[in-house]
């Protein structure tokens, strides 16, 4: 029993001068842990200017770049072009013309059945006609048909850099999740460290009744806590090098400016956009005309007769068909109909949008003070670290181990949590990032760092 009761002074009252009584191995190995763990923490969190590394986010806009502009690559843009080029000349090639033609054999025309008279009977007819329906012709309508098939191609365009944006955005995600995971494995393993030291001390003492379990139960919760969010997280990262410095942006967004270029660039709005231009492409290329059958037409016939000379003839004339309908305004009315349908959700995706920005700009406002409020308190619990250390260093009496490295434990807790105040911001800027692809986010933030507020 006397081992533990030693222990239990050298953890909680450890003398810093005079003699006393040597612990156990296992005691020894405990007391020269918790001394090797104040000597590591130390090191990190009082680093020295001159060996400070590089601020962890010392360029908050390499990370929000526009999008990659290549949508397409050049295979599939010029097939794209041959495409539209070959509709273009699909139209371009209705002549309107058409060339009909009959012939038949009458088989007996003395059964009596046959009313013309002998000089108009015949006994085979071969009959060519040529029509030319110029109304559905090229000549007609071919600078709408071009600009149809030109608003065709833009979606199409569009749609794949609408596809790109999204790849664009999960990769930016991941970056992003990849980066804060590496910042927060770094410093939970080091906290990891911490808790299981002060677990193993305390299970020590309470497997020789030293203590009571409710003790244990706190840090066993934290450490098990801890332990859940490294298992969370993909990868395997080092411990971090630099504890030092309180790292972090407040980031302020100027969101008329960035709904006004929203509005202009959007690729949702531009889609919209786009297919109400082709429905009103599509409803001023219908027009009554297209209907109309009208059509000269030359015709060449040829008889066959038993009793006089064959004959041929050619006629020249022109043929109508006038549809009493209004089948043409009908459907001028339904695609301006569905144009207006775009419309009116044209202006609910801008509303939404409007909403979106607000509501992340005022998240981030949030964000902002969690963020602020953690990096003073970082650096109050520092101080108060600095200070206690010089305390422990000067004094003779005694300290308590286990106090002292809760003390280090809630700072590397702080660091976590900015940590991950700075992830959610980041997100959310994320967020704004895939709503103007073609531009960095931050020409609409205004970023200051942390340090320099606090």
């Amino acid at each position: 029993m006397k081992p533990i009761i030693i222990l239990l002074a050298a953890i909680c009252l450890a003398p810093l001068s005079g003699k006393a009584q040597q612990p156990s191995d296992r005691s020894s190995q405990i007391l020269g842990e918790f001394d090797s763990l104040f000597t590591t923490f130390n090191s990190l969190i009082f680093k020295e200017p001159s060996t400070l590394s590089k601020p962890y986010h010392s360029d908050i806009s390499s990370f929000f770049r526009p999008a990659d502009t290549v949508f397409v690559t050049p295979e599939l843009d010029t097939a794209l072009r041959q495409r539209t080029a070959a509709e273009i000349r699909e139209g371009n090639s209705r002549t309107g013309l058409s060339l009909t033609g009959q012939t038949y054999y009458r088989l007996d025309n003395n059964l009596g059945f046959d009313e013309d008279d002998a000089e108009s009977r015949y006994r085979a007819k071969i009959q060519a006609e040529l029509r030319w329906y110029f109304l559905q012709s090229s000549l007609f309508g071919r600078k709408g048909r071009r600009a149809e098939a030109t608003i065709k191609e833009q979606i199409e365009r569009a749609t794949m850099r609408k596809d790109r944006e999204d790849v664009s955005d999960y990769l930016l995600r991941d970056n992003l999740r990849a980066y804060y995971d590496s910042l927060m494995a770094g410093v939970l393993q080091h906290r990891l460290r911490a808790l299981n030291l002060i677990n193993d001390a305390q299970s020590y003492l309470l497997s020789n009744e030293n203590i009571t379990s409710d003790e244990l139960l706190p840090i066993l919760d934290d450490r098990m806590e801890a332990e859940r969010k490294l298992s969370a997280i993909d990868g395997s990262y080092p411990f971090a090098s630099d504890l030092s410095q309180v790292e972090g942006y407040i980031v302020t967004i100027d969101t008329a400016a960035m709904m006004s270029h929203v509005r202009d660039t959007q690729i949702d709005l531009t889609l919209l956009k786009l297919r109400m231009d082709l429905l009103e492409r599509q409803a001023a290329n219908i027009h009554y005309w297209q209907n109309v059958n009208l059509a000269p037409f030359v015709r060449f016939s040829y008889y066959g007769r038993d009793n006089l000379p064959n004959s041929r003839n050619v006629d020249v004339g022109m043929t109508f068909t006038i549809p009493l309908s209004t089948e043409a305004k009908r459907k001028r009315e339904n695609l301006r109909a569905e144009r207006d349908v775009l419309g009116a959700r044209q202006a609910y995706v801008n509303a939404r949008m409007a909403d979106k920005v607000a509501f992340i700009a005022r998240e981030l406002n949030r964000l902002n003070r969690e963020s602020e409020a953690e990096g003073r308190r970082i650096v109050e619990i520092k101080k108060y670290i600095a200070m206690r250390t010089d305390a422990y260093a000067n004094r003779v009496g005694e300290f308590n181990r286990l106090a002292r490295t809760k003390e280090y434990n809630l700072y590397l807790f702080c660091l976590e949590k900015l940590i991950d105040y700075q992830y959610r911001r980041d997100t959310l800027l994320a967020e704004l990032q895939a709503l103007v692809p073609d531009v960095p986010v931050m020409r609409f933030c205004l970023a200051k760092p942390l340090h320099e507020i606090i």
